[in-house]
């Protein structure tokens, strides 16, 4: 098990990014762009005889995609936080393997990128299976090196009180200060577990001002949280859970009864879905979008997206119907994206666009959607209006096929 993750899929979900590799428009949507890369796609082997969990991406303000996977041993069984960045044609620049502890798990979930251009970068660490698990967070510099003056020579880890603590969200806030979602497991203790919120100053230490000592532990609807915004009053939403359910904080971290709506000036970026529950992303407005796989008979099942108010009411006129990728008979849905149009993209084994009211915009792929013989965790909006799709290793035959690499696509959108 991967901290409740599987290995060969990756995840990533964000809006609003700046460049691309200038396709020409009018080209039919959900087709290839095959200006980047090789044919429109780009495969990069990570490393041998190991498998690559990739987690989430972002482009940096000069174009360059970074993305941020795991890295397992297939050996060993550790793993290494890895940085793999490229020009904005696809091209591979380099990669930085980190590691809290050298010979244990050192497991990334989200990602951020300051204004300056640094990345960082939130997830676990632990020194074996059976050690202490803790968050732990690295920031690297627009190079890609990791930023000395930040933490520990680049690394920061926190303890918290509760087991297998499970990092999920990273929020960068706009007075430079980080927001780090997760959840404690309260199986133990015969409870339902906790919702865990840290929050650091700019240069990695502990913000002593927020919860006790800079942590809250407190049950929650929202569970593990898949998504946090900041308000202007500095209050905190963060969404997650089966439903998912949105609840509040207050700046200082206490859980508040209800929500109440405000201005959004921050949102995080969507990481890994796996182990964490359904995708979903905020909206500037606050509101929010999430897809839910939907059975709908034996051994069958779809996709459904839904749109909710900052308050968690559901908004009925978004109208998604049932769909599913291709001629799959069993949907899951692992990233998603909404584009600056409105669009909101569907990732999983395939892709499919849905438009700003939520039904299925027949002209992408065929009948709206697209099916592979992988599956798409990380979608990536471009000003443009097109799209990259990151995976991990197109494969067939799971138990003979290689893992070990990264796969990213450029599509068409309208």
């Amino acid at each position: 098990m991967h901290n409740g993750r599987l290995f060969l899929f990756g995840a990533l979900a964000v809006t609003g990014l700046m460049f691309g590799s200038n396709p020409a428009h009018g080209q039919a949507a959900g087709t290839l762009n095959k200006a980047f890369g090789k044919s429109g796609t780009v495969t990069t082997s990570i490393c041998t005889n190991c498998t690559v969990s990739p987690v989430t991406a972002i482009q940096e303000s000069n174009g360059d995609f970074a993305v941020v996977t795991g890295v397992v041993s297939n050996t060993a069984s550790t793993e290494d936080f890895a940085l793999v960045r490229y020009t904005p044609a696809g091209v591979l620049i380099g990669t930085t393997e980190t590691a809290f502890f050298p010979d244990g798990f050192n497991i990334p979930v989200a990602l951020a990128v300051q204004p300056n251009g640094d990345i960082l970068v939130a997830g676990s660490a632990a020194p074996s299976i059976d050690g202490a698990m803790q968050f732990a967070m690295a920031r690297y510099t627009p190079a890609g090196v990791l930023d000395t003056t930040f933490g520990t020579k680049g690394l920061v880890m926190s303890g918290v009180n509760g087991p297998f603590p499970s990092p999920s969200a990273l929020l960068l806030q706009p007075n430079g200060q980080i927001l780090v979602a997760g959840f404690i497991d309260g199986s133990n203790n015969n409870a339902s577990g906790s919702t865990v919120l840290v929050r650091y100053n700019t240069n990695g230490a502990l913000d002593t001002t927020f919860g006790t000592a800079g942590v809250v532990e407190t049950p929650s609807n929202a569970a593990q949280p898949g998504a946090l915004a900041e308000l202007s009053n500095g209050s905190y939403l963060a969404v997650g859970g089966a439903t998912p359910s949105v609840v509040e904080f207050s700046p200082t971290g206490v859980l508040q009864s209800a929500v109440t709506p405000g201005t959004v000036v921050a949102t995080s970026i969507s990481g890994s879905s796996f182990g964490i529950g359904n995708p979903v992303v905020f909206l500037s407005s606050g509101e929010y979008v999430v897809a839910k796989t939907e059975a709908i008979g034996h051994n069958k099942s779809n996709v459904i997206a839904e749109r909710f108010s900052q308050a968690g009411v559901l908004d009925t006129t978004f109208s998604s119907p049932l769909f599913t990728f291709g001629s799959s008979t069993q949907a899951e849905p692992s990233a998603l994206a909404v584009q600056s149009n409105g669009q909101v993209l569907v990732g999983g084994a395939g892709l499919a666009q849905l438009n700003a009211n939520g039904t299925v915009n027949t002209a992408f792929g065929t009948n709206g959607s697209l099916q592979f013989t992988y599956a798409v965790t990380g979608i990536l909006p471009l000003s443009t209006g097109d799209f990259i799709s990151v995976a991990g290793s197109p494969v067939t035959n799971i138990a003979t096929d290689p893992q070990n690499s990264l796969t990213l696509s450029e599509y068409f959108s309208n």
